[in-house]
């Protein structure tokens, strides 16, 4: 279902032949299309984009699509390449629109793959830093998800924060009735529980 509404979406903004209606339609596109894991879909919309930021002269647009190819590349096949390119472009994403919790939890979650613990924290902890509101915020549960995995990395002794991360994530994705995040955070707080040989909160 999200995926016909998500292509419905980018046909209107095709149809409109409006560059901003478009751009903004490929945009949440990318990061519906992420959510659910369909990395063909990120791709093929990133390069869209890019085109229509090149030909329109869209700056802000072009840096979101090409940290979108930047996670792209870091995912599938160049982990050090992708993530330069997530660097060089995360100081513009992170302050454009209602998005930086998403581009900082994509940042974390490739610098985590690539064994730098400690920097995926950074823009973790940047984030929760601008939340206003307690539960507020868009991908705010992952957030708090990838803070706990980033955190037991680090330290083994951090077991009970961790724990404790994974459980606001869980209530956070409840608030949010966000289904998709509440099952990634539980089935991460279900794997530390049965690594410590605790079955029954397993």
């Amino acid at each position: 279902e999200a995926k016909d509404s998500i292509d419905r979406g980018v046909a209107l903004g095709e149809s409109l032949k409006n560059p901003s209606s478009l751009t903004f339609a490929c945009m949440n596109a990318m990061t519906a299309y992420q959510i659910i894991g369909d990395r063909a879909a990120v791709s093929r919309l990133a390069q869209r984009m890019i085109e229509l930021a090149d030909e329109f002269n869209l700056p802000p647009q072009r840096s979101i699509a090409t940290f979108m190819s930047g996670w792209i590349s870091a995912c599938e096949d160049n982990l050090a390449a992708g993530l330069q390119i997530m660097e060089s472009e995360f100081p513009r994403v992170s302050i454009m629109g209602p998005l930086p919790p998403f581009y900082a939890g994509l940042l974390a979650s490739v610098r985590l793959e690539d064994g730098q613990v400690a920097r995926a924290l950074e823009p973790l902890d940047a984030i929760l830093k601008t939340i206003k509101e307690p539960g507020v915020g868009f991908f705010l549960p992952e957030i708090h998800r990838l803070r706990a995995e980033c955190l037991l990395r680090l330290d083994p002794s951090n077991f009970d924060e961790a724990v404790s991360e994974f459980e606001v994530a869980i209530a956070t994705a409840k608030q949010q009735e966000a289904r998709v995040f509440w099952l990634r955070a539980a089935i991460g707080l279900s794997r530390v529980w049965a690594a410590k040989g605790v079955q029954e909160k397993a």
